[in-house]
C-alpha cells in the first residue's frame, strides 16, 4: 500500500466495492481479461442470444429477433445504456419467473473453489490482518469467500435490513448472494419507502468512518 494512501486510510477502514472488483484483470497490453460479467456484458449477450434463438422462428419470433439486435447495436441501444442491474433483473424475473432468474444468476456469478482474482486476494488479506473492518459490496459472487470459507457473510434483507453485525472481519452483501440464492430485483418505480428504510443502518455503520471505494 502506498504511503499516501496508507496515511489517508489510517489503521482501520471499510471497503465499499461493486462489480469492477470482479470484472477482470488489466494486462500489460492494456486489454482486460474478463472474470465475471459486468451489467453491460450481461445485457449485450442476453439480447444477442435472444436474437439468435428467434431468428428462424415464426414471423413474430423473427420480429423479436430484430428488435433484440436493435437493443444492443441499433436504434434502441440508448434504452439499455445506464440500466441498473437490479432493474434488469426485475424485468427478467417478470418475464421468466424467480426460479429461472436465480438459475441465471448462479450460472453467471457462482465461483468454483479456487476461482478468484488478485482484487479478492487483496481484500481477503486486509480482512485477515484486521486492517479492514468490513467489505461492503453490491456483488452477488462468492470469490472472496473462496479464499476464506470461515469468513462471516452477512446478506442484506430488503424487508427487514440487518438485525446485528459483527464488530469486524465480515462481508456485507447489499444486493444478494449467489450461494444463498437471493438477489435484489427492483424497478425504480416500485422502490418502496420500506425497502429504502431497510438500508438505514448503513448510515449509522459508516458514520465518521473512513471508506475506500
Amino acid at each position: 500500500m502506498k504511503p499516501q494512501l496508507k496515511s489517508a486510510l489510517g489503521n482501520s477502514f471499510f471497503i465499499f466495492c461493486g462489480s469492477a472488483v470482479s470484472g477482470g484483470i488489466i494486462g500489460k497490453t492494456g486489454k482486460t481479461k474478463e472474470f465475471l460479467p459486468l451489467v453491460g456484458d450481461v445485457l449485450r449477450n442476453f439480447f444477442l442470444l435472444l436474437a439468435k434463438h428467434n431468428e428462424k422462428g415464426s414471423y413474430l419470433d423473427r420480429i423479436l429477433s430484430k428488435y433484440s439486435i436493435e437493443m444492443v447495436k441499433g436504434h434502441y441501444e440508448s434504452g439499455t445504456q445506464g440500466l441498473k442491474f437490479e432493474d434488469f433483473i426485475w424485468r427478467i424475473e417478470e418475464s421468466i419467473g424467480k426460479i429461472r432468474t436465480e438459475e441465471m444468476i448462479r450460472a453467471l456469478y457462482f465461483c468454483k473453489p479456487h476461482q478468484y482474482l488478485h482484487n479478492h486476494v487483496a481484500i481477503d488479506k486486509l480482512l485477515k490482518k484486521k486492517k479492514v473492518k468490513a467489505c461492503i459490496t453490491t456483488n452477488f459472487d462468492n470469490a472472496i469467500e473462496n479464499l476464506n470459507p470461515r469468513l462471516d457473510v452477512i446478506v442484506h434483507n430488503s424487508s427487514s435490513g440487518i438485525a446485528k453485525l459483527p464488530d469486524e472481519g465480515y462481508i456485507l452483501k447489499l444486493h444478494g448472494d449467489v450461494k444463498e440464492g437471493s438477489y435484489s430485483a427492483t424497478s425504480p418505480s416500485l422502490l418502496s419507502a420500506e425497502q429504502l428504510d431497510s438500508y438505514s443502518y448503513i448510515q449509522k455503520l459508516l458514520n465518521n468512518e473512513t471508506i475506500l471505494v
